[in-house]
């Protein structure tokens, strides 16, 4: 029982925290602190499936360590990355806009309204860094250059969630 009462006293010194951070970083500040207390939990998903937020208190210390290095300065900076966290994680996958916006709320970066205009007119010694594909923005050879020069990432192997593929 003793276990216990530690871990909510844990928890109630982690809110304590997150309640004065904007709302839309408070949960992944919450799964960050949480994991770095060392407090682990499970939730039930749908019924039938178990869903290990282990993995997601993972993936957002690495967003957290990923964006606290950087320094933007200006919106279009953030955008880009997004991007480049985006494919560190999902290589050539589509980005959309929308995910972009996501992502950067999650973190606390503030990007232009219009996101996809950035991405659409992004050049460095001019040469185009995405392509519009279908479903979203793909970095060109010269957008992979980029972000391993910029940002010193590798393209990502993960799999994109079923929500976010189309």
């Amino acid at each position: 029982m003793k276990h216990t009462e530690d871990v909510w006293k844990q928890i109630e010194e982690v809110n304590e925290l997150v309640a004065q951070l904007v709302p839309e970083v408070r949960d992944t500040a919450f799964r960050i602190l949480l994991s770095e207390s060392g407090v682990t939990w499970h939730t039930q998903g749908e019924p039938g499936t178990s869903v290990d937020r282990e993995a997601e208190v993972a993936d957002a210390a690495d967003a957290a360590d990923f964006f606290t290095s950087l320094e933007t300065t200006k919106p279009s900076e953030a955008a880009l990355a997004v991007a480049a966290y985006y494919y560190l994680q999902y290589g050539k996958s589509p980005l959309t806009a929308a995910k972009a916006k996501e992502v950067a709320a999650q973190v606390g970066l503030i990007v232009p309204d219009h996101i996809y205009m950035t991405y659409k007119s992004a050049q460095r010694e001019g040469k185009k860094l995405f392509s519009r594909g279908k479903d979203g923005f793909i970095p060109t050879v010269h957008g992979e250059k980029f972000f391993r020069d910029t940002y010193k990432v590798k393209k990502g192997t993960l799999s994109l969630p079923v929500e976010d593929a189309a």
